[in-house]
């Protein structure tokens, strides 16, 4: 089968679970690639957080940013999630998914045209984020290069 007779998969999003220690993440996948173990994820923070503190618009931020590097290998696709994101923030996501699947492409040597990503966003409005109060606790992403010591240092 060639690339232009791959079938559309859809990947559509449920909407995130909390728990007082764990957001969860559903999704499911037609067809099947047999990419993922199971179409989900967790993120347990255990004591030291309770997402249902943060907002909602916020997760959905976190979930984008975990996962929208995957879609490229499930190319091509379209991805339904079950809330309202603007049309600049979708246009946002789109680029970064372009940009790595150029990369993709320049590695592999190969370059196909057009985008094969669809990016659906038109549900509820998740509302503003809104922080809670400083608690004066810091959190940051470390990989243990030299930017993430000096990232800790800072801290």
């Amino acid at each position: 089968m060639t690339p232009r007779e791959t079938p559309v998969r859809l990947i559509r999003f449920q909407p995130l679970a909390f728990t007082p220690t764990c957001v969860e993440v559903r999704w499911s996948e037609e067809p099947a690639s047999g990419f993922y173990q199971r179409p989900g994820m967790n993120l347990d923070f255990g004591s030291a957080l309770d997402p249902r503190t943060l907002p909602l618009k916020l997760w959905w931020t976190v979930v984008l940013l975990c996962l929208h590097s995957h879609w490229n290998f499930l190319r091509p696709c379209r991805v339904v999630l079950p809330l309202h994101l603007p049309d600049g923030e979708l246009e946002f996501w789109l680029r970064i998914l372009r940009a790595e699947r150029l990369s993709l492409e320049a590695y592999r040597g190969t370059r196909e045209d057009g985008r094969d990503i669809e990016l659906e966003a038109r549900g509820p409005d998740p509302g503003p984020v809104v922080l809670p109060p400083d608690s004066g606790r810091s959190a940051t992403a470390f990989s243990g290069g030299k930017e993430s010591l000096l990232q800790a240092g800072i801290l």
